[in-house]
């Protein structure tokens, strides 16, 4: 029987108390598209991910954006994943899902940092994003609004949304927009799911399999995290298609969509403190 993840302090007890909060008592003030976004995001509280992509794709459509791609994780981490993505409907953009970046970027601690949304425009010219501007023209990016998603004060994730088809200058009601939602509904949503409903991964995997998928997740390559583990590059192999084939992940982005959420609560409950190679 899987088990399940600590319970994340501070977040609503129950179902009924967090649809009483999120739903009943703002059902005036909010638009009828949230409400129904957040309605359908509470159906689906046992899988963190599908809270992700409902909650990328209503802020896709509300604020008329080309893209948008969202992962758990934390400051401390090498390595932030786009565990989630979606793409609107006649956009010639390409997806992101699976999207490694390294964490520590100046940028990223700035989103990680700020508790607004962090915008950046003219994506080919911007010397903010140094090493990742190629990366990101390569997605055809060309504007980005990103966002921490936390509650009371523990991290829980960063989401992006991203134009890609021309120019595009962010104003003030679109900063509000993505910064009301991810605060009052997203994220006491997102805890809730992590809290109740992350199943950790040892009724599943052996502590060797966690402990090269944890390190892939990071984005460690099969030498790095053979040289981190002192193993051989066929032992992890191995092991990495054992976890996928435990968890029915087709290949090494979905591995690492399944495993996201228990990954989160490891690295938040053991410290980042296993060694990398990655700077």
């Amino acid at each position: 029987m899987a088990q399940i993840a600590p319970r994340l302090h501070g977040a609503p007890e129950s179902l009924l108390q967090l649809r009483q909060q999120l739903l009943e008592t703002r059902r005036r003030e909010t638009p009828a598209a949230t409400l129904d976004c957040v309605a359908h995001m509470l159906l689906y509280l046992d899988q963190p991910q599908r809270v992700l992509e409902l909650a990328l794709t209503h802020l896709v459509g509300r604020l008329g954006v080309c893209r948008g791609d969202a992962g758990l994780g934390q400051p401390e981490a090498e390595r932030f994943v786009a565990s989630a993505a979606y793409v609107e409907p006649g956009r010639a953009a390409p997806t992101t899902l699976g999207m490694q970046l390294p964490n520590r970027h100046a940028l990223l601690q700035q989103v990680w940092r700020t508790a607004q949304p962090v915008r950046i425009e003219a994506v080919a010219h911007n010397r903010q994003l140094g090493t990742l501007r190629e990366g990101f023209v390569a997605l055809r990016t060309t504007a980005m609004l990103a966002r921490r998603v936390e509650y009371q004060g523990r991290m829980l994730g960063l989401i992006c949304l991203d134009h890609t088809q021309a120019q595009h200058q962010w104003q003030a009601h679109e900063l509000h927009l993505m910064d009301e939602f991810c605060g009052t509904f997203l994220a006491p949503v997102l805890a809730h799911s992590l809290a109740h409903h992350a199943p950790a991964p040892t009724a599943t995997l052996s502590t060797a399999e966690q402990a090269v998928v944890r390190l892939a997740a990071r984005g460690l390559s099969y030498a790095e995290i053979a040289q981190v583990l002192d193993k051989s590059i066929r032992t992890v192999d191995h092991q990495l298609r054992s976890a996928r084939q435990k968890l029915g992940a087709r290949n090494q982005v979905e591995l690492i969509q399944r495993s996201a959420a228990w990954l989160l609560w490891g690295l938040q409950s053991e410290g980042n403190d296993e060694p990398s190679s990655i700077s």
